[in-house]
């Protein structure tokens, strides 16, 4: 057995060919849509700029210690790689250090609730953005009470070297946890004197597209920010939104429904999670946001995927990318 795959490119030459060899359900001939990326501005003010560095700039002085609670060992496969001991605790720290500050400007990318719910947890969230309506059926984040709960308990060292005292003396390591704890606290201080600018106009630009496109998707990573602009949006008697992300199964099926192939529904957007990026047909729409940045190429091509479809009713689509 052997599986061909063949590009859009390569689909499309083959549909130029024999155009009515390629056709839907309903007849009519398929083709993949040309693409039209554009990129939209957040118009961000010099106030916030400030804070958003002075955000990085905290994030650098995280240790990471959340990052290191399982017992700290060699994995079979770097052994067998040649990989020393040396090698892997630098890289280990280093990793940690840096994925505590991706988590946050990642978050901030997406929004301040994004932020605050991963430093503080999604109750806390909930409340400082008024999100009533909102719910997770397993909240997360809250990186405080993490590491409150680890502090001055150092994970085990299987290595042979020694760890930095800060991983390996108890009382060190509860200064590192408390002194992250408060790093923490004044990122969080500063997201809150952040103002919504950002999210404001992620909201005005769906809005101008569903003067031109009757059914408009957009995705982001994380729930608790597509709440946030979804609340925003709904606000419009004119337009209709849908809300769905890995636990809202009632709004993942009037998604599927309402985005499928031959849907006659207009003036509506489908505020969409990661979990909907792969797997469905959501064709009918013409135009896609990315309200964050997509972490890889990979998640940005299946979050397109959904209406880059051989049978999409459109000649054309807009994906649609922040600054």
């Amino acid at each position: 057995r052997q599986t061909v795959r063949r590009t859009k490119k390569q689909l499309n030459k083959l549909v130029d060919q024999n155009p009515d060899a390629y056709r839907d359900k309903d007849g009519s001939r398929c083709r993949f849509p040309s693409h039209a990326p554009k990129v939209y501005r957040l118009n961000e003010s010099e106030q916030d700029r400030k804070l958003a560095s002075e955000i990085s700039q905290l994030a650098d002085q995280l240790h990471g210690a959340t990052h290191f609670v399982k017992p700290i060992e060699m994995p079979g496969v770097l052994v067998a790689q040649g990989v020393s001991e040396d090698r892997y605790l630098a890289g280990r720290l280093n990793s940690a250090r840096k994925l505590a500050k991706y988590l946050i400007m990642s978050s901030l990318r997406s929004s301040r609730a994004a932020v605050i719910e991963h430093i503080e947890g999604t109750e806390s969230a909930i409340e400082h953005f008024e999100l009533e309506n909102f719910s997770k059926g397993n909240p997360t984040g809250n990186v405080l009470e993490r590491l409150g709960s680890i502090a001055g308990a150092p994970p085990e060292n299987k290595l042979s070297l020694d760890l930095p005292t800060w991983l390996s003396n108890a009382e060190e390591h509860r200064s590192a946890c408390l002194k992250d704890i408060e790093t923490y606290r004044e990122i969080a201080c500063c997201v809150r004197k952040m103002s919504a600018v950002r999210e404001e106009s992620k909201v005005k630009r769906i809005l101008d597209l569903l003067a031109d496109h009757a059914l408009l998707l957009a995705f982001d990573s994380r729930p608790i920010t597509l709440a946030l602009l979804n609340k925003s949006v709904s606000g419009h008697k004119s337009f209709k939104t849908i809300l769905a992300f890995g636990g809202a199964t009632a709004g993942r099926e009037r998604i599927l429904s309402t985005f499928a192939h031959g849907s006659t529904h207009r003036g509506v957007v489908g505020f969409c999670s990661d979990s909907l990026a792969e797997g469905v047909n959501l064709q009918q729409a013409s135009a896609l946001v990315h309200l964050d940045m997509p972490s890889v190429v990979r998640v940005a091509e299946q979050r397109s995927g959904r209406v880059d479809r051989m049978d999409s009713p459109h000649q054309s689509i807009e994906i649609w990318w922040p600054e």
